[in-house]
């Protein structure tokens, strides 16, 4: 069997790698969409973990980057299977509109796979769309229509129903690579891009991160996301209490590669602190921090349905109130 998997984040690539190991996959294709060079050594350095090849890599254009997939498409002509990264993503739904098989495979792209059940099969959209968008797909006749069936790949608890078969995420591959692990009294404040995304203002979310070290009282290591601006990153390596790091590794490698856990982690919406308390269940004072965002480019109460899961998962979360 022929599979092609496309890719444009760490924890996809994170839950490709653990695809590959669970089901004994051998002949693939994978294509790398990434938007910087940061992203890119990030999502190299986690293949080298899990010893997965890239084929193609591309950068992400905008409009520019549906020429080099349909490029690719070319080439190869024709699998049995499709492994996507991200449902709500056009560049990967464009290589399933362009490859004919029913064989479709989803993977995890953070908490966001809970809205999967809520959108497949209908004609609604997770994120806004602009009508000069919608102009361009038309004139260059780029269709971008999500598939009615899936199966899910998955470490979160969604129930399968007639268009979603969830195949379980066992994180067989890193629990294989966990050795002595040791504690540490060290705090880490998992970063993530909302002044990038327009979600909130640098001020507010400095403002945040500020409080964030006062409650706790203790110095902290800052964990940033791939998509954070390096100048917001210098000015929050400023605050008093705070040290940012650069990783080339997820959180979750990360901590297996420097043998350590640390003694509380702290975070916002991230998805990561879900896997960490799977792998890590009741080692790791795991807690959220519940913000007021200005705004999102997501449909509705995207942000609040996610508090709303991490209580699923054993996750508490307070209220800043900033």
């Amino acid at each position: 069997m022929k599979s092609l998997a496309i890719i444009s984040s760490p924890l996809q690539l994170l839950s490709l790698g653990e695809f590959i190991f669970q089901y004994k996959l051998k002949n693939y294709f994978l294509i790398i969409l990434y938007k910087n060079k940061q992203e890119l050594d990030q999502i190299k350095s986690m293949c080298n973990f899990y010893n997965v090849k890239i084929s193609f890599t591309i950068k992400g254009r905008k409009f520019f980057q549906y020429l080099s997939l349909r490029l690719i498409i070319n080439k190869i002509n024709n699998v049995n299977q499709i492994i996507l990264g991200n449902f709500f993503s056009d560049p990967h739904i464009y290589i399933l509109n362009n490859l004919k098989t029913n064989n479709i495979v989803v993977l995890d792209d953070g908490m966001v796979v809970h809205k999967i059940p809520n959108y497949i099969n209908s004609n609604k959209k997770i994120l806004t769309q602009s009508r000069f968008k919608n102009l361009i797909f038309s004139f260059f006749n780029i269709k971008i229509q999500p598939p009615s069936k899936i199966s899910l790949f998955t470490i979160f608890n969604i129930k399968s129903n007639p268009f979603i078969k969830v195949k379980k995420n066992e994180l067989s591959y890193l629990y294989s690579k966990i050795g002595n692990i040791q504690s540490s009294q060290k705090t880490i404040l998992i970063g993530q891009p909302f002044v990038e995304l327009n979600t909130l203002s640098r001020d507010n979310y400095l403002l945040n991160i500020k409080k964030i070290v006062q409650l706790n009282d203790l110095d902290v290591i800052y964990y940033p996301s791939r998509k954070e601006d390096r100048k917001n990153l210098e000015l929050i390596n400023q605050i008093d209490g705070i040290k940012v790091i650069n990783p080339i590794l997820s959180i979750e490698l990360y901590l297996i590669k420097n043998s350590f856990i640390p003694k509380k982690i702290i975070g916002f919406t991230s998805s990561a602190l879900v896997t960490l308390n799977i792998m890590f269940y009741k080692k790791i004072n795991i807690e959220s921090y519940k913000i007021n965002f200005n705004q999102t480019r997501y449909d509705g109460n995207f942000y609040e349905s996610i508090y709303d899961n991490f209580k699923k998962y054993g996750i508490k979360y307070k209220s800043l109130n900033i």
